[in-house]
């Protein structure tokens, strides 16, 4: 059985290799050309790019064409396809590969799932169904038990600087500039498939502890452990080493995995942002 999913996962091409599965690119294309994003190198050039650009880089939805050489490559060998997509609420990618697979001459081996997710919970949603292929399950018990554990997946996070928001043209200059003197961090997450703000909070350590109250709300299952996120490069990702130390402390966790999140979604967070993803009971 083939799975397939898109570099919105962060998944690298090294760990897709590992996994077994199909990585279709999301192009992030900068003035002066496209952004590499196969490496975990490549995701903190991507920063450095950004700090530097007057815009910001465009994102694009994968090529159809990408994916349909994978489909018909699995068709003719007769196999089996899953594939989990960028949240249709922050992409159109969904929508355009469920179109692709009713021309192909037998869809009836394709299931399109929507991750309604993005980032880390993604990658728990694709880690989950390579786990499900390695058990023996169907493509259709695959796609039962995976809509149920998506309901479960939870990604919150909190923004450092309001500049991405500005340059995207999501608030505008004034709003930036004020909320940059005041140290104005918005806390978003992903819900109902698309990116909400839930509001915002001054200071770096009123966000840590607002966050740490959305996981206090959660009744979170540590068997899948806690994951954290973080935009930029080795500066912001030292900057987080007393954090995770107290988050550990905090929830009596032995470790939190650490992931650099990609330009798919760091282009609009901007550098400096931390995310949390869990998964409830």
């Amino acid at each position: 059985m083939r799975i397939i999913t898109d570099t919105s996962s962060d998944i690298t091409l090294t760990e897709a290799q590992d996994l077994g599965i199909d990585l279709v690119k999301i192009a992030i294309t900068f003035e002066d050309g496209e952004a590499p994003q196969g490496h975990l190198e490549d995701f903190e050039t991507f920063y450095q790019l950004l700090e530097q650009a007057k815009e910001l880089p465009k994102t694009s939805q994968p090529s159809p064409k990408e994916y349909l050489d994978i489909l018909k490559d699995a068709q003719n060998k007769n196999e089996e396809v899953l594939i989990i997509t960028l949240s249709s609420g922050l992409s159109s990618t969904y929508n355009t590969v469920c179109i692709l697979v009713e021309s192909l001459d037998k869809p009836e081996l394709v299931r399109v799932i929507d991750s309604k997710q993005a980032i880390m919970t993604q990658r728990l949603l694709v880690n989950k169904a390579v786990e499900l292929r390695a058990q023996g399950k169907s493509l259709h018990e695959m796609v039962d038990e995976l809509t149920v554990f998506r309901d479960k997946l939870h990604l919150f996070g909190c923004i450092d600087s309001l500049v991405y928001l500005k340059k995207g043209g999501r608030i505008p200059a004034s709003l930036a500039a004020i909320g940059t003197v005041l140290k104005v961090k918005p806390i978003i997450e992903i819900k109902d498939t698309v990116l909400s703000n839930l509001g915002t909070v001054r200071g770096t350590k009123a966000a840590k502890k607002h966050l740490w109250t959305k996981l206090d709300d959660l009744d979170v299952d540590l068997s899948y452990g806690v994951l954290m996120g973080y935009t930029g490069g080795l500066q912001e990702k030292e900057a987080l080493k007393t954090y995770i130390e107290d988050t550990k402390t905090r929830y009596k966790l032995d470790e939190i995995k650490l992931y650099p999140v990609g330009g798919v979604i760091g282009t609009h967070l901007g550098p400096g942002s931390i995310i949390f993803a869990v998964v409830t009971k």
